[in-house]
Parts: structure tokens; sequence; C-alpha cells
């Protein structure tokens, strides 16, 4: 779909919906997230089918864009019209209402989790990822950290050693990408050991 009519078709699905503004900024508008769409798609060309899971999906312009053909998809969110209008903007991603605790995939071979943990308690996301991960095997985890947040909307930036214990390690960090009110938005992957 081009750029043009999927920005109309976002803004149709806003108004029947009640989105949230920022739903109308597109993929292309937000380089944090396009960074997590190439490197996604990377792992699908290294490791072919793949399954992928995005907490906090919205309505699916990343998991939705990444190019996996015969992967799993599944996006999470706690926002029932996110989903509606995820179904109708991404049939190539199986939308469920929930969040951490409701994960029970099995094997998950990318998890993402960006643009909302910066609202979660650091001890509140650590349980809820012990949580996830004594059900679920994952095997890279995908979250974006603050630098500058101070006084700004991203409340906290979180330590990936912390949440995701000894059995992770930070396989990479982006470049900064800018953040409203000075701050800065890292991506991190965190690889299973």
């Amino acid at each position: 779909m081009n750029v043009n009519l999927r920005k109309i078709l976002i803004y149709l699905l806003q108004k029947i919906y009640k989105l949230n503004d920022w739903q109308l900024s597109l993929l292309d508008e937000r380089p944090y997230a396009l960074e997590v769409v190439r490197e996604c798609s990377k792992l699908y060309n290294t490791w072919g089918g793949v399954c992928i899971v995005e907490i906090g999906c919205g309505i699916g312009e990343i998991i939705g864009h990444i190019h996996a053909p015969n992967s799993l998809r599944y996006g999470y969110d706690i926002n029932w019209a996110n989903i509606k209008a995820g179904r109708i903007m991404n049939r190539n991603v199986c939308f469920r209402f929930g969040t951490f605790e409701d994960v029970d995939i099995g094997k998950i071979d990318c998890l993402i989790m960006v643009n909302f943990t910066f609202v979660i308690e650091p001890q509140k996301l650590a349980h809820d990822m012990k949580k996830l991960l004594s059900r679920n095997e994952v095997k890279i985890i995908i979250i974006d950290t603050y630098r500058n947040n101070e006084g700004t909307e991203y409340t906290y930036s979180h330590d990936g050693n912390m949440l995701f214990g000894e059995d992770y390690f930070l396989s990479k960090r982006s470049r900064g990408f800018k953040a409203a009110h000075g701050a800065r938005r890292y991506i991190e992957y965190w690889g299973k050991r």
C-alpha cells in the first residue's frame, strides 16, 4: 500500500476507533521504528521462518512491516481499538488483547517492546519479564532505552541486565535517535546466552 493511501486509511481508522494522535505517524516518520524493522528483517534473512512477538504493538506499524514471509507474527496490545484497526491495516499479524502475562507462545525468535516501557517502573517490568521468560523461550529481546530523559515524558530508562538477568547479553545498541524534549532513544538488542 502506498504511503499516502496508508496515511488516509490510518486517519479514517483514527476517526472510527478514536485512536491516539500519535498513531497517525507512519513508520517512515519514526527512524527508531525503521531500525527495528530493518534488524528484524535481517534476522529473517539469517534464520528463515521466525516467530516475532510485539508487546504494545498499537496498530502494528512495526511488526506489520517486518520483511519475514512465512513467519508467525503476534501483536499484543491492551487497547481494543488498536487491535481492531491493526487487523484492518496488517492482515499478516495475529493481533491479541493482552500484555506480558498473556504471551504464551512457546518459542519466540524475536520479542519487541518499544515505545511504551518508559512508563513502567523497573521492578514491575522485571517481574513481568521474569514471568514471560518462564513460559517462553526467547532468542532476542528488543527494547528502547533513553538518555537525557530527566523531566521528560520518558519516565524510566531500563537496564536490560536487571530486566532479563544473566541469561541475556547486550548484543547491539543502535545509534541515538532524537526523542521529545531533548531525550535520546536507543534501541537495544539482547540475545540469549
